[in-house]
């Protein structure tokens, strides 16, 4: 902890020390200046010296851990606001301000009733904020706490993520964000950070070493999809981002004619993948599509029958349902075959092989973990994201280590099903590669 210089206050407490009055045959004494090694670059609390000036804390921890004390320096308001959101949003409480001002800034619980409040002055000569009295004890209940802690969780987050992209902006990239680039499981991790006149951003991958390897042992198709950050900074689907993402991805997934790329109907992505992936091959989610029909044409009772054509496997069992398609709702097989078009949507008509992955529920279910925690900061998403994944490589890792086949599980009892079904079956065979069966 670096050394502080203590500064001479009265013993009032319910004056500031810069508006203390100075007995005239006193001479007034200059602040010394204060010292701080290295401490320069954190933004927190510095902690004072001497602190028998400032009277009782009255309790100083909170139930997560968290602790101020009476004589605890910030280097400005802000610092000492940021501090209080988060023990706030740690502690699942809410705080009011009463007084702020250039000189002062007193916080009360939200509860009017509870007895939890803090007090701090600013240092003479400097932009330094001091604790001067602090309760650090809630006397109101914890669930009106946390059903006002909900209303206020918006807020604090929206001050963490400026503050994050604030040091962006000028060219900083957060240590917290920098400590993924390296890991020792071979995992990737890239970003990118620039501005225009107000507008900043960052851009953020990261490849994790045992996808990018089990991938090799994978179908060769990728799921992509968008997920909103909520709060102030909005993201946004556009030809750059997309183009930046696909082009990182590009190093690790090599481009190739078995690759295939299933998402939804954003041109962005569409755009990209055309312009990165020029021999992979580029597929329509069909649940998304059969959202837009609904959407378009106030119409379900169709659904069951689009999906059941888009799932065909052969372009004459795909036309004889198409036929009835068109029969019973025309327009909508208008807006199928010209507009969507039957590459993007037909099995049968795809030039790649999507096998039986039609939708984009693998994208669909990380959206799913994500859906509570999207309005973190981006440090504490990126937190989430990361134990996330520990968890899922784990669980994955124990249950391959008692499979005793080839195959996993599912796939093992779905061939041992098909061969029950095939003793009943005779096989002839008409050339090397095709035979005819009969029976069942």
């Amino acid at each position: 902890m670096g050394n502080v210089a203590t500064y001479e206050f009265s013993t009032r407490n319910d004056i500031p020390p810069q508006s203390q009055p100075q007995l005239e045959s006193q001479p007034q004494l200059e602040p010394q200046p204060l010292t701080i090694l290295n401490e320069v670059e954190v933004a927190g609390p510095l902690v004072c010296i001497d602190k028998t000036e400032f009277g009782s804390s009255h309790g100083s921890t909170f139930s997560d851990g968290s602790s101020l004390e009476v004589g605890q320096y910030f280097t400005s308001k802000n610092d000492l606001k940021e501090k209080l959101h988060l023990i706030a949003l740690k502690g699942k409480f809410e705080f009011r301000t009463t007084k702020s001002n250039k000189d002062m800034f007193v916080v009360e619980c939200v509860d009017p009733k509870c007895v939890w409040h803090i007090r701090a002055c600013k240092l003479r000569l400097s932009n330094m904020f001091v604790i001067h009295k602090y309760n650090g004890v809630h006397s109101c209940s914890l669930e009106k706490r946390s059903a006002k802690h909900r209303q206020a969780t918006y807020s604090v987050i929206g001050s963490c993520v400026k503050n994050q992209f604030i040091g962006i902006k000028q060219g900083l990239v957060p240590k917290s964000i920098q400590k993924y680039a390296h890991d020792e499981f071979g995992t990737d991790f890239r970003y990118y950070k620039g501005w225009k006149a107000r507008e900043h951003a960052l851009q953020l991958i990261r490849a994790y070493g045992p996808c990018i390897r089990g991938f090799g042992c994978m179908r060769k198709v990728i799921s992509v999809d968008g997920t909103w950050l909520k709060e102030k900074f909005r993201d946004s689907e556009n030809d750059a981002s997309w183009t930046w993402f696909f082009s990182n991805l590009k190093e690790f997934i090599i481009d190739s004619e078995e690759l295939v790329f299933i998402s939804d109907r954003n041109q962005s992505i569409s755009n990209a993948l055309s312009t990165v992936y020029i021999l992979a091959h580029h597929s329509c989610c069909t649940w998304h599509v059969s959202q837009n029909i609904k959407s378009n044409f106030r119409c379900s009772g169709v659904l069951p029958l689009f999906f059941k054509t888009a799932e065909a496997y052969r372009i004459d069992e795909f036309s004889v349902l198409f036929d009835e398609l068109s029969a019973r709702y025309p327009s909508i097989a208008r807006y199928l075959q010209e507009q969507v078009r039957f590459e993007m949507w037909s099995r049968a008509h795809f030039k790649g092989n999507r096998y039986n992955i039609m939708t984009t529920n693998m994208s669909e279910s990380v959206n799913a973990m994500l859906k509570d925690v999207r309005d973190y900061p981006i440090i504490a998403l990126f937190n989430f994201i990361q134990a996330k994944m520990s968890e899922w490589f784990n669980n994955r890792w124990v249950e391959a280590s008692k499979t005793k086949t080839l195959l996993t599980p599912s796939v093992e009892k779905t061939l041992r099903e098909r061969h029950n079904k095939a003793g009943f079956l005779t096989a002839t065979r008409l050339n090397t590669v095709e035979f005819q069966v009969t029976g069942g």
